[in-house]
């Protein structure tokens, strides 16, 4: 295989885990400390896509009439700010602390913003709100998100195409909710400004090998997901994460062969997750 990148495979199953170990240890004690009653699964499922729809709607008009950078960067550290704030607060016992220790994440990702910045900020927020999400979410409900997602994404990627044309003009803005795996971990450091600019320029060819993006999405809902497993038992969790990295490194071998620009990631994740749940009830 010509196109093989051990490395960067390496990269991104680490980031992935990274995410999916810190959103686990968060949920587990939320669950245990400050236990959530899980909300009914036909209602959870119409009110998260309205939110979705709605939240999804109102990017597109905010890209198609603010071109200044300044919203979306706002938005951006808010959002950083909320995730972070969750994680803060469930281990830090005092409340001025945590928000302090959150505000620290999102000072860091805009002061020096290079791709490990962008990687702590991201998978400390990721981590916040899946885990927050999966305390409330029944299991049933987040299946069938799911499916609904993987459908969507389907048809936003390759159909419509509007997902490829928020994402470049999210990256454009400078708000960039995704996690980078370098090839090498000497392009750790390597600034927000660079990588965004070859991702931009490359979108026109085939994609560099030099980096991979993963949306937050395709992270954050198998972390969702398996947050949620927990109330089955520490085997449907982890299962259910398994799976979700078997749908990773089908991504990840489908992007390397250069046949696409790009893919939508949350259906190979989505049914390795489920199918691997699934298992998990008859171990």
């Amino acid at each position: 295989m010509n196109n093989w990148r051990p490395q960067l495979l390496a990269s991104q199953i680490s980031l992935f885990m990274l995410v999916q170990l810190l959103g686990l240890w968060v949920g587990l004690t939320i669950i245990r400390t400050v236990p959530l009653p899980k909300m009914e699964a036909g209602p959870s499922v119409i009110w998260f896509l309205i939110i979705f729809v709605i939240a999804t709607a109102g990017i597109l008009l905010a890209l198609k009439f603010l071109k200044h950078k300044t919203p979306f960067g706002l938005l951006f550290a808010f959002l950083i700010f909320v995730g972070s704030d969750i994680v803060f607060s469930t281990f830090v016992p005092w409340r001025a602390l945590a928000i302090v220790l959150a505000l620290s994440v999102v000072a860091m990702r805009f002061l020096w913003p290079n791709i490990l910045t962008q990687n702590i900020a991201i998978i400390i927020a990721i981590a916040g709100v899946s885990a927050q999400l999966g305390a409330l979410l029944p299991i049933a409900a987040i299946i069938i998100i799911l499916v609904i997602l993987s459908v969507y994404d389907v048809w936003a990627v390759f159909k419509t195409k509007h997902m490829v044309h928020m994402a470049k003009g999210l990256i454009q803005r400078g708000m960039t909710p995704m996690i980078i795996s370098p090839n090498s971990w000497r392009d750790l450091t390597q600034s927000m400004k660079t990588v965004t600019q070859e991702k931009l320029k490359t979108r026109k060819r085939k994609p560099s090998l030099r980096y991979m993006m993963l949306g937050t999405g395709d992270i954050a809902f198998p972390l969702v997901f398996a947050v949620s497993a927990l109330s089955q038992s520490i085997i449907s969790a982890a299962a259910v994460i398994i799976g979700a990295l078997v749908g990773i490194v089908v991504i990840h071998f489908l992007m390397i062969s250069k046949k696409f620009k790009a893919l939508p990631a949350l259906p190979p994740i989505a049914a390795g997750s489920i199918i691997a749940f699934a298992i998990s009830l008859l171990i």
